[in-house]
């Protein structure tokens, strides 16, 4: 898809003044353009920080496109938990899928959360036992 160039609106007087008529705008003039605005998560994390749920936001994030980050495999026996300051938990659903992450999955799949959180909060991955998972259960 492609984008579109920013189209830059010319000030008409007749054409503002039917609107200001027509919407009963007081304004003599119309607003500026808007030039620099943010997306909502630019905006939207340094007020949830500032409340305290930052790490709940970042964590929400991750278990939306936990399959994603993870892959299918990988994310079908465990899932984000909590963050621990700069630490994420990470659920495993057996003992088995835990050692074998500990020994060879750990660090890519350390890469890829930082890759999708990108502001570098999470720095080692903590694996334990899922207390919501019985072992060999799919379901939580």
């Amino acid at each position: 898809m492609k984008e579109e160039p920013e189209r830059r609106r010319s000030y008409r007087p007749d054409y503002w003044r039917m609107q200001r008529e027509r919407l009963r705008i007081s304004a003599p003039r119309p607003p500026e353009p808007l030039r620099h605005t943010k997306r909502v998560d630019e905006v939207l994390a340094p007020v949830l920080g500032g409340m305290g749920l930052e790490d709940a936001f970042r964590v929400s994030r991750l278990h939306e496109d936990w399959a994603e980050i993870a892959g299918r495999p990988v994310a079908d026996h465990t899932r984000p938990g909590r963050l621990e300051g700069d630490r994420l938990v990470v659920y495993v659903d057996h003992p088995m899928w835990m050692s074998e992450l500990s020994r060879f999955g750990k660090g890519p799949l350390l890469e890829k959360v930082r890759r999708y959180v990108n502001d570098g909060s999470v720095q080692d991955l903590v694996l334990k036992i899922d207390p919501g998972r019985r072992p060999g259960s799919t379901s939580p």
